[in-house]
């Protein structure tokens, strides 16, 4: 369904684009993950934490997304479990700045 999603134009789309750069301004632009690794990186990309695939329905919701860096988001497509890591509970975002 992603694949279809993303066929039909839905990250060109002016929510998606709108919510994404909300995700990034909440996250100062640093990636999340190497944040948890103690790491501070730029983040230039947005990814569902939900898969949009199995969770179209959050495709637009601010919590259910997190900016990475190119590295991170990569990792995330060959990791089982797309879900937020273990350290991470949900609803809990800490930003170290």
């Amino acid at each position: 369904m992603a694949a279809d999603l993303k066929e039909r134009g839905w990250y060109g789309r002016a929510a998606w684009k709108k919510i994404r750069v909300q995700a990034l301004n909440r996250d100062h632009w640093l990636c999340q993950e190497c944040l948890r690794q103690g790491r501070l990186t730029q983040a230039r990309e947005v990814h569902h934490i939900q898969e949009l695939e199995d969770h179209p329905e959050l495709g637009l919701e601010l919590s259910n997304l997190e900016s990475l860096c190119r590295e991170c988001h990569e990792k995330t497509k060959s990791r089982p479990s797309r879900e937020r890591p273990i350290n991470a509970p949900p609803g809990v975002r800490v930003i170290r700045i």
